[in-house]
């Protein structure tokens, strides 16, 4: 992901004429993800979205804007929503890809926290609490905890299981298949013997957990990855 915005980044610097070393295009992004996670939805108004962008950098004209190359790039699409008083069409501004929206979400909502301060990242008054506390809808939620599931493991070496209280939370399933979907994304420095164990767990716990054997699968060509071939193959050979 970081590749990713990296690239974008040189790529509309060019075409706006500005230094890519300000990163620009990454202020526009994590702040449009600030307030797109604050909305309980994936979404937030074209109007907050374009004052947003130009409070990050003023242009006089939209052809010249940072917006519209946001969206020349495909990174925000704008979606006409319901008509006004006047019959004239509201917009809305979203992520054009969710996973996106969701991994700079998160990594905006934890961009300042202190690693002594991660295990209470989901208690209430902290920076995820939201995730799990409000009325986003069931997709959003797997999305925004998916991105955890990256985010967390390669930055603070944690799991989200060591986070929540599983046993208490009525997204247990949620959690769960968010970490198993959340391996192919990784880093392989970012599983670790608890990640192992986590898994072996749950093998026993429901073989045919459809989400975690895809996952597994797709770890398993990474030699430099604990849950590699090695690891299937000799899971597979015991049981």
């Amino acid at each position: 992901m970081n590749s990713f915005l990296k690239k974008k980044n040189k790529v509309i610097s060019s075409a706006i004429d500005c230094d890519p070393r300000d990163n620009i295009i990454n202020k526009a992004l994590f702040a449009l993800a600030k307030s797109i996670g604050q909305s309980s939805s994936n979404y937030i108004k074209l109007d907050e979205a374009k004052r947003i962008v130009n409070n990050i950098l003023p242009r006089s004209g939209y052809t010249d804007s940072l917006f519209i190359q946001l969206e020349k790039e495909n990174l925000v699409s704008v979606i006409p929503s319901m008509l006004n008083e006047d019959g004239l069409p509201e917009y809305n501004v979203r992520f054009t890809f969710e996973r996106i929206q969701d991994f700079l979400i998160v990594r905006e909502a934890i961009k300042d926290l202190d690693k002594s301060l991660v295990r209470d990242s989901f208690n209430e008054g902290n920076p995820l609490y939201f995730i799990l506390n409000s009325n986003c809808t069931e997709n959003i939620r797997l999305g925004l905890l998916e991105a955890c599931s990256i985010i967390i493991p390669e930055n603070y070496n944690v799991e989200l299981t060591e986070l929540i209280d599983i046993n208490n939370s009525s997204f247990e399933d949620d959690i769960y298949n968010a970490i198993f979907r959340s391996f192919e994304w990784r880093s392989s420095k970012a599983f670790f013997d608890k990640t192992r164990y986590l898994v072996l767990s749950q093998l026993r716990k429901n073989f045919n957990n459809a989400v975690l054997i895809d996952s597994l699968l797709a770890t398993s060509t990474r030699s430099d990855c604990l849950l590699n071939g090695e690891f299937l193959h000799n899971f597979f050979g015991k049981a």
